[in-house]
């Protein structure tokens, strides 16, 4: 059960709402929106890493360099997707 559902049970079954009460509602709802908000931002780092990727090789390049610099680019954009340290 997320919290806002949570906190709806609890003004549900409760006759009298204090803030005492509510608190521990509060935080946990303030803490899934800030979860979800740095979720957000390491997608879109992730999406503007992604985007330095190249896709045509460049005249006197080899292919297996571009290769080498996707592969990192894609590694280091699946780090941060996901939290981890690029």
């Amino acid at each position: 059960m997320n919290a806002r559902d949570a906190l709806i049970e609890y003004a549900a079954s409760t006759r009298t709402v204090t803030a005492d009460g509510l608190a521990p509602y509060i935080d946990r709802i303030e803490k899934e929106a800030a979860e979800k908000a740095a979720s957000e931002t390491r997608k879109r780092a992730a999406r503007e890493i992604f985007a330095e990727k190249i896709t045509e090789t460049p005249k006197g390049w080899s292919e297996r360099y571009v290769a080498g610099w996707n592969d990192a680019i894609d590694s280091a954009a699946d780090k941060v997707r996901y939290g981890g340290q690029p």
